[in-house]
Parts: C-alpha cells; structure tokens; sequence
C-alpha cells in the first residue's frame, strides 16, 4: 500500500521561489526523518510531483512518520568531526556533520605519506550525522602496528562536482 502525501510551500507573489529564500521550487523535496537523519529515498515510493499553482509537493509514501519538505543542500561540508576513541585499541569511529549527500571517502596514510586503508560510504541521499568505523587494519587486513596515522576524510557530491576534505591524525596504542 502506499499514501498520498502532500506539503505545501509558500509562494505568495508566484515567482517560482520560495519566499524569504533564494530557493527554486524545483529544487524542493520531500524528505523522511529515520531518528538520524533525512533521507530523500527511504520509503518514499514515487518521483515528488510538483503543483507550481498550488504551491504544493506530492509523493506516495509507505509509513507514516516525520516528513518535511526541503531544498537538497549542496554543499557537502565537514562539521563537527570527531574521532572516537582516540588514542584507539583496535578500532575508532568518525563521527561528523554532512552538510548535504555526498560520497565519503576516508584514507589513512603512515607518517611517510604511505596510503594504507580506504574506506568508503556511497551517496545514499542522506546527510546530517555520519558514523564510518574504521578497524584498524590495512587494506591487507593487516592490523596496524602502533603508532600515528594521518587520515583524510573527502566528501563529493557528484551533482554539483563540489567537495570538502579534512585532515588529522589518530594514534594506534594496544
């Protein structure tokens, strides 16, 4: 089964922008909140169809819950990073703010600028808080020997072409 949903949009003056904003109604959204974050794909079941005279979006969804009506971010920032545990035993986890759905790519190198583990999220349409655990091996599936790390973390987003990255380090004990 599926519902009919419809969330309307202010358009007073009917410009095609949505007002107090320099957004353009065709860049509006339907978004489902999961608890963690907004996803533009997680139950909605049909291409949101836009009423330019009615000032409303429209999609079918499968489950009721949290739903607003957004303008897709662009801009795929890195905020609020944090690596934790620090300094790690076997495994650590990055946690961040994505500012808008991009592909996340984490690469760990030694001291020496030598690549040693990549880790990768694919751009599922979602943004906001993002966990990537990373376990401490390489990309042999070799444990890493104590010692600092430097890892860089790149977002892209391949609408846009735009992208971020941010660098540190974290250090291995056992």
């Amino acid at each position: 089964y599926s519902i009919e949903l419809t969330l309307p949009y202010p358009d007073v003056n009917q410009d095609g922008i949505v007002d107090n904003t320099d957004v353009n109604e065709k860049d509006l959204k339907i978004w489902y909140y999961d608890g963690t974050l907004w996803k533009t794909q997680k139950l909605i079941t049909s291409v949101p169809i836009l009423d330019s005279n009615q000032n409303t979006v429209t999609v079918n969804i499968t489950k009721l819950g949290y739903y607003a009506i957004m303008a897709i971010p662009t801009e795929p920032t890195i905020d609020n990073l944090t690596v934790y545990p620090a300094p790690f035993t076997d495994k650590t986890k990055f946690m961040f703010n994505l500012g808008a759905p991009a592909d996340v790519t984490i690469k760990i190198y030694t001291v020496t600028g030598r690549l040693i583990s990549s880790l990768t999220r694919q751009d599922d349409g979602s943004y906001g808080n993002i966990n990537i655990e990373f376990n401490g091996v390489d990309n042999n599936n070799n444990e890493l020997s104590n010692g600092t790390y430097i890892y860089k973390i790149v977002t892209a987003n391949k609408t846009n072409n735009k992208s971020y990255n941010k660098t540190g380090k974290i250090t291995k004990i056992r």
